[in-house]
């Protein structure tokens, strides 16, 4: 869910900030909207990239780089999920009744303080303090981004898988308590042992609705689903794809669900949009012959009143 985020006028003069790309500083702002209240997001560049550059040619991974280099964020993993953690974020950001994040603190929580909800005027949500008003670290190397005792998913075991599998939906914007049940509830309609495989390939893959690519896997991997395992519309790649076969594109500022949203309409309208229609075929009736009156000379007229006369006479 985006949130409002405020910057200060000191942010485009920081040393961090002028050091990077022009891009690289407008994701950097972005990533701030996306993340919580504690400054905390799944790492995906695929979906940054939908939710803030949908219609511009960006590498967000190697912007994402750019970024943690310049020790403004870092990248970690808790069983096997790469998360993303804006540093300094929760000491720098003054928010009303913050909501206590949802995710996991990264390995080294010195570089995430957590901070309780600041009481404030207003419903703005600014930067506090004096000085600089980015949320920076605390100085030091760049972190490495992967902690050394985080597993892969192929070596977690089924209860890590659950928990991660849970996770992923939570962080899509499932509620936490549904998240169990959807689970629970796929175990008993395709078996425990489909689900464990299906919970696996979402771990790798990380789509972007792990709902619907959870629910296709089990449905492929039980014959129900046909050759495809992952819907296209499951993922913003599979949305991109599918628009480009149609011939169309995410337009500026639109976001991932308003495209999904035309792509679907276009497609049930034959791969046309609305506009292009073709109108239905209109009957015209053909009008009828009108009847024309061709004036008769007089003495033509003379006559045949005379042949007329005679005709009668005739008969008496």
């Amino acid at each position: 869910m985006a949130r409002i985020r405020t910057i200060k006028p000191e942010f485009w003069t920081d040393e961090k900030v002028v050091e990077l790309s022009a891009f690289a500083r407008l994701l950097f702002i972005g990533i701030w909207n996306f993340c919580d209240d504690e400054g905390r997001m799944v790492h995906s560049p695929k979906r940054m990239k939908m939710q803030i550059f949908p219609a511009d040619s960006i590498d967000c991974a190697e912007l994402i780089g750019e970024i943690q280099r310049a020790s403004l964020i870092t990248i970690y993993a808790v069983d096997g999920i790469e998360y993303l953690q804006v540093l300094g974020f929760a000491k720098h950001q003054k928010i009303d009744k913050r909501s206590p994040s949802k995710l996991p603190s990264p390995p080294n929580s010195a570089e995430s303080p957590r901070v309780p909800p600041t009481e404030g005027k207003g419903m703005d949500q600014g930067m506090e303090g004096e000085g600089n008003s980015v949320p920076s670290g605390t100085g030091g190397e760049p972190p490495s981004g992967q902690s050394e005792t985080a597993k892969t998913p192929e070596q977690m075991t089924k209860d890590e898988l659950w928990v991660a599998g849970k996770s992923i939906l939570e962080a899509a914007g499932m509620p936490k308590a549904q998240c169990g049940t959807f689970v629970g509830g796929l175990v008993k309609q395709y078996t425990a042992e489909i689900v464990h495989a299906s919970v696996l390939a979402a771990v790798i893959e990380r789509p972007a609705d792990p709902a619907s690519f959870l629910k296709a896997a089990c449905m492929a991997r039980k014959g129900e689903g046909g050759k495809t395992l992952i819907p296209w519309h499951a993922t913003d790649a599979g949305v991109i794809a599918k628009g480009a076969e149609l011939g169309m594109s995410a337009n500026r500022g639109e976001t991932s669900i308003q495209f999904k949203a035309r792509v679907i309409a276009a497609l049930d309208n034959a791969g046309k949009s609305p506009a292009a229609r073709a109108s239905p075929p209109v009957t015209v009736m053909a009008a009828e012959p009108k009847r024309v009156e061709v004036p008769i000379p007089p003495e033509l007229k003379a006559k045949r009143s005379e042949e007329l006369k005679a005709a009668m006479r005739a008969k008496t």
